[in-house]
């Protein structure tokens, strides 16, 4: 008989220090289902006498029949506490009711999400361990998830009526094995604590820990017993706490309490003599039938048993002894409501890890006071069916405000940015509901602190979203989760009826709806992928697309497959360069693998892209020994905006280059999704943006030119750094006897697994065996175990890191290469690789007997529209001094080259506009074409420089049969160490430029027909220097003068940086000279 209706609970929600949110977590078959039957059967949902065997949250056929749980469900229950239960209780409390909202969550690993998501929206955690086993990895794994979300965790150490019907184990070794698992858990706790939580280690003594037969309905903690013997013997209850755990002997015959065993027979600790060997000898009693011994037992424990329950026998009647005399529901329901905190208190220290805005805006305040007066922030964690077909109830937890039916909400989505509208709908609550049981009932409105599903939103939530009022639209989301497995098991679906499509389609997107971690896509190739944590995740999926979200129509699934992830083992061997596809823009790059531990810190959310600039930086200078103003200088997290790929602006003083930031992000975020080798995502990778040359009008440098020049870069990049694969690794855990070892190893060793822990279980004859075993490795795994193990070991898979495989993926014939083949193939891709020529733009190369080049193209009588040229050039990852100097003699040519042409008249006026460069008046030419001409033939020569290979840059000027008029000749030296200022340099640069504009052989125009005159910018290098012909430097030796030339020296400079002379070459024969 339910003891409580919807009107009640409603009632209790607005008492917001009387509520508790809790998840009751674990590793698989620990007993959290088994258990949380008595917290419902005490609320009246279900009856006593079958609690422990229904599994009420178990709400699924399958679950039922496997006898696991596979989907979180959540319960809101109440209950009414006795005066006498709470008079110690020192926290905040509004009468004493209380509302308990309850979630149950898998154990498997494969259902981790669901973890994730019930753990969001709760406060406390209720952490099940089997006595027996211990703390396994999954245990582990859920408190790891608990503390990162600032959960508080409480313990029970359940099936702990293994130990008297199963191990027959005495009191000292059940209290040691009980210890250990206790120590186990406090370690795991202590390893991720925070300390905004506070100490969270959980101690018997002060009431954090209770002991429990979930099976049977009963449990205790040590105030329970403290308090039958503080009345019993008219002690303190503390003391009497302190003294039933822990160094603590009790002697019957002298009645002393003593810190050290005195050896004596009857000396035991207080535990065993107080708490466990009068449960043993009930048991014992009942399951001896003796009972004419267990009535005089039960009448000084005040147990009273109802006639019908005297005539039970054996295992029956000790279960209702046990729940007459320790009932579970009790001895938990305590625990957590003296223990774990309520919605006012956890929200204080949670919104930090809640909310992703200002933390002093209202929202925030809001959600930090549980203020039901305040702004809606609503974060739904999963959607869950509805028994009507294709709908969904979005189920989550209000943090602040209150959430009605009717009410227009603002949907959030995972993808959502302030500002923008991507992912965002504003809709109607349809309604609002409440879990009782495996039923759900209407209400008007929930305040904030409750769980609450609506429905209505299904249409406009994908999986979580964050909702808040109409009219708050300066509000920020809430945190997306972040699960503990990873999607790496993959299958391929398809109809096996033509006509089914639209069905397997549209079961596709409620199947994507349904699970917190599900993937489905469509590849290239057509087909509809699904990926899962693992095997067991897939065959649920596949189960639940079949059966309900396609009606029972029937599908065919491919083999399971593994997603791999790219990466690279060392730096670039050289910096690769890409050409856009109109050849005006270029972008220089390099690949390096990330530090170690650096992608996981990314993946946990330690460091992302919403992160403050400079608390980012903090911790890539501290933990990852970064530059702290390179770490400053991350353009993006890719893919998706915040996985475990970098770009690094290592540029310094490039024009345009903010301009074209979003677009190499975009082809960043599209290279990283689809590495160059198998188009899988990229991981732990590095790309740093060395320089970019980029067309002064922006038309040229667009997003269409841009963004597939990125692409190209970063997969030449990846593809000079030694690429790799890496494949994703479980941690398996298996339980079994030391005569099926041999078996396992053999299995492990077959399946290229390692173990790399074996340790025995104290107290028992199993051993726990931890190894490393590639997921590629472990279809079949579990059956192949017990095969070779005749059933008697049992594995636990979790995923746990990525690891490189060693063979290179471009050697032909390696296992890398034959996998990335495979991959390809399945994907519809060609299976040899790209080759880098496809990615990467040839750099300018040697030729023989020549020392100096020109770069054609720049006729004077030409229409300046049809100039024809290209220009190729090479950025040295270089932060010296000296690249500095560099850069700024090559600014500085092309302001003095463009006004030599200027003062020459060779020109109209009206082809150049003034501009100010060092605070001097200057000329810059306004045709797009010459400017560029000037501007990129000079660029092209600036690696040459910082290289010291070029000795000299000239201007030439020609008559149309090739004869030399005028040669201004740069001759400079760019040393190797340069310590001057660079505002010593920029002041010697500028006289140098005023000393030019007002020479007269400058300024001086030349002879003849402008119509007549050809000109070009020609390159002198260093003896020995090689180029190549194919690009647009070509050797020259056409234009000589016809007799020594008369030199004019016009000035000179010498500095620390470098030194330079200006001098004009002209004929000697006057008839050719200037006029």
């Amino acid at each position: 008989m339910v003891k409580f209706t919807a009107d009640e609970l409603r009632r209790i929600m607005d008492y917001k220090h009387n509520i508790r949110n809790m998840s009751v977590i674990a590793h698989v078959d620990h007993g959290k289902s088994t258990l949380t039957d008595s917290l419902v059967a005490a609320a009246g949902i279900i009856a006593q006498e079958v609690a422990g065997d229904v599994r009420m949250t178990d709400t699924r056929a399958d679950e039922a029949e496997r006898g696991i749980t596979i989907k979180s469900t959540g319960i809101s229950l109440y209950y009414e506490m006795t005066d006498e239960a709470l008079k110690s209780f020192k926290g905040e409390r509004s009468g004493n009711e209380y509302l308990i909202n309850l979630i149950d969550s898998p154990g498997h690993v494969d259902f981790s999400s669901e973890v994730t998501a019930a753990l969001r929206i709760t406060d406390g955690a209720l952490v099940v361990v089997d006595c027996i086993e211990g703390v396994c990895v999954q245990t582990e794994t859920v408190l790891r998830q608990a503390l990162g979300e600032r959960i508080r965790p409480v313990l029970t150490v359940n099936k702990m009526d293994r130990c008297f019907l199963e191990l027959q184990v005495d009191g000292e070794e059940a209290y040691q094995t009980f210890q250990r698992v206790i120590e186990n858990a406090n370690v795991i706790m202590a390893t991720y604590e925070d300390p905004l939580l506070g100490d969270v280690m959980v101690y018997p003594e002060k009431g954090t820990v209770a002991f429990s037969a979930g099976l049977h309905g009963w449990a205790f903690t040590l105030t329970n017993f403290a308090k039958m013997y503080a009345s019993k013997f008219g002690v303190d209850e503390s003391k009497m706490m302190e003294r039933l755990w822990g160094e603590n002997y009790f002697d019957p015959k002298t009645k002393k309490w003593t810190t050290k065993s005195t050896g004596a027979p009857s000396c035991k600790r207080g535990f065993v003599q107080f708490c466990y060997e009068p449960i043993k000898q009930i048991i014992s009693t009942c399951m001896n039938d003796q009972k004419d011994k267990l009535w005089p037992m039960l009448a000084k424990l005040n147990v009273n048993m109802k006639s019908e329950e005297k005539e039970l026998m054996g295992k029956a009647l000790m279960k209702r002894v046990m729940q007459n005399w320790l009932p579970a529901a009790t001895a938990l329901l305590e625990m957590m409501i003296f223990h774990l905190p309520s919605p006012h208190t956890a929200q204080r220290y949670r919104v930090e890890n809640l909310y992703e805005g200002p933390l002093d805006d209202t929202y925030a305040n809001a959600i930090r006071n549980c203020d039901r007066d305040g702004p809606l922030m609503l974060y739904v964690s999963k959607m869950i069916p509805a028994s009507d077909k294709g709908r969904f109830f979005a189920f989550g937890r209000v943090f602040a405000g209150k959430v009605s039916t009717g009410m227009k909400v603002r949907i959030m989505g995972p993808n959502y940015v302030p500002g923008e509208k991507k992912d965002l709908y504003v809709k109607g609550v349809q309604r609002t509901v409440i879990w009782m049981g495996k039923k759900q009932e209407t209400v008007e409105d929930v305040p904030c602190g409750n769980t609450v599903a609506m429905v209505g939103l299904d249409q406009f939530i994908t999986k979580n979203a964050t909702l808040t009022g109409e009219k708050d639209v300066d509000a920020h989301p809430i945190r997306a989760m972040k699960f503990s497995v990873s999607p790496v098991v993959r299958v391929a679906v398809q109809c096996k009826v033509a006509s089914d499509l639209p069905k397997l389609v549209e079961g596709l997107k409620r199947l994507a709806k349904s699970d917190p971690m599900v993937v489905c896509t469509i590849e290239e190739s057509g087909e509809h992928i699904i990926a899962g944590a693992g095997e067991l995740h897939l065959e649920i999926c596949l189960k639940d697309l079949q059966e309900d979200f396609m009606g029972g129509a029937e599908i065919v699934v491919a083999d399971p497959v593994v997603s791999f992830r790219e990466t690279v083992l060392e730096k670039s061997c050289r910096t690769v360069m890409s050409k856009s596809p109109n050849k005006h823009n270029r972008l220089y790059m390099e690949a390096r693998p990330m530090e170690e531990g650096l992608a996981e810190a990314i993946d946990d959310g330690r460091i992302g892209p919403r992160d403050e600039p400079k608390a980012r930086a903090k911790i890539l200078a501290e933990e990852f020994g970064w530059d702290k103003d390179l770490a400053k200088k991350i353009w993006c997290f890719g893919p998706e905006t915040t996985g475990p790929n970098m770009v690094v602006d290592m540029c310094k003083g490039v024009q345009y280059l903010n301009e074209i930031k979003d677009s190499v992000v975009a082809g960043f975020q599209w290279a990283s999704k689809e590495g160059a080798l198998a188009e899988e995502n990229m991981r732990a990778i590095c790309f740093e943006v060395c320089d970019v040359v980029l067309h002064a009008d922006a038309i040229h440098r667009g997003g269409g030119q841009v963004i597939p020049t990125a692409r190209r870069v970063i997969y030449a990049s990846q593809l000079t750094a030694k690429p790799r694969l890496l494949e994703p690794v479980y941690l398996v855990e298996i339980q079994a006897p030391e005569q099926a070892l041999g078996g396992i190893y053999s299995v492990l060793n077959q399946r290229r697994g390692h173990v790399f822990e074996e340790m025995q279980r104290p107290g028992t004859p199993l051993y726990n065996i931890k190894a490393y075993l590639p997921v590629v490795e472990s279809f079949g795994f579990s059956g192949a175990l017990r095969a070779a193990t005749s059933g008697q070991a049992f594995p636990q898979s979790v995923f746990d890191h990525w690891d490189m495989m060693s063979s290179d993926p471009l050697e032909p014939g390696s296992q890398a290469n034959t996998l990335v083949a495979n991959i390809r193939k399945r994907k519809g891709l060609k299976e040899q690789l790209t080759p880098l020529s496809e990615f990467e733009d040839k750099l300018p190369g040697p030729i023989d007997h020549c020392n100096h080049f020109c770069c054609k193209g720049s006729d004077l009588n030409s229409d300046p529209l049809y100039l024809d040229f290209e220009v190729c050039f090479l950025v040295l990852m270089d932060p010296s001094p000296q690249r500095e100097t560099s850069r700024l003699l090559v600014e500085f040519l092309q302001v003095a080259i463009t006004s030599i042409v200027f003062l020459k008249g060779i020109y109209p006026s009206g082809a150049f506009e003034r501009r100010r460069y060092m605070n001097l008046v200057v000329h810059r030419a306004r045709h797009p074409h010459l400017n560029h001409y000037i501007h990129n033939t000079l660029n092209s020569l600036l690696p040459y420089i910082q290289q010291g290979m070029v000795e000299r840059v000239a201007v030439n000027f020609f008559n149309s049969d090739r004869i030399p008029l005028e040669r201004f000749m740069f001759k400079f030296n760019v040393k190797k160490q340069c310590y001057g200022e660079m505002m010593d340099l920029e002041s010697s640069l500028r006289s140098f430029f005023i000393k030019l504009s007002s020479s007269s052989s400058s300024s001086s125009k030349m002879a003849g027909d402008p119509q007549d005159w050809r000109w070009e910018i020609t390159g002198y290098f260093a003896e020995g220097m090689r180029k190549d012909t194919e690009d647009r430097w070509i050797a020259t030796g056409t234009h000589q003068w016809q007799q020594p030339p008369l030199i004019t020296p016009i000035k000179s400079l010498n500095l620390d940086p470098f030194s330079m002379q200006l001098y004009l070459e002209h004929p000697t024969n006057p008839s050719i000279g200037s006029a």
